[in-house]
């Protein structure tokens, strides 16, 4: 996940920092966590996915209703 993964990678970055700057309100409410600190952590971990490459492997599954 990030630049280094081409188009695919970024967007997953992308939507990963959204999902965490929406849910700093949530963090702030029950771990006390402020929002700059939070926000703070969200760049951080965006550097972090292009230091180390970070890699997010799952399975899909699709099927057909028989007809």
């Amino acid at each position: 996940m990030g630049a280094w993964g081409g188009r695919i990678g970024s967007l997953m970055a992308s939507d990963l920092r959204a999902l965490y700057t929406r849910l700093a309100d949530a963090f702030q409410a029950r771990l006390g966590v402020s929002g700059e600190e939070c926000l703070d952590l969200v760049a951080e971990m965006s550097r972090e996915l292009n230091k180390y490459r970070t890699v997010n492997r799952f399975g899909v599954a699709f099927g057909r209703k028989p007809i």
